[in-house]
């Protein structure tokens, strides 16, 4: 990765990326890391990814950067799923306070 390549070091890093295999399948030591990582599939493809590249950074290898890596990770994760959550919440409280369900009726139940 010397300057002699005319590169980059971040055109050398991103090369070596795309050269690189796709990471081995991830398997779950424990039945709640399985259940996560399907239930975090009901939110997305995404949220699942972090989630395993957060095991992988864990249960792999020693990395200097791993708790910061893995936090980002996380937040990533959190974003997901405030994203799906917080609509069903305010729906919720919005029902809550009103004492009516808001949601269109259809023709054939009208209510």
């Amino acid at each position: 990765m010397g300057k002699s390549s005319g590169r980059s070091l971040f055109g050398q890093l991103t090369m070596s990326m795309a050269e690189s295999t796709r990471p081995e399948a991830i398997r779950f030591d424990t039945p709640i890391r399985e259940r996560i990582h399907r239930r975090l599939g009901l939110v997305g493809e995404g949220p699942q990814a972090f989630y395993r590249d957060a095991l992988r950074l864990v249960t792999g290898p020693y990395v200097e950067s791993t708790t910061h890596l893995v936090s980002h990770l996380v937040r990533e994760i959190e974003s997901a799923l405030r994203d799906v959550l917080e609509p069903i919440a305010h729906y919720e409280r919005r029902i809550k306070v009103t004492g009516k369900d808001t949601r269109a009726r259809s023709a054939a139940n009208p209510q």
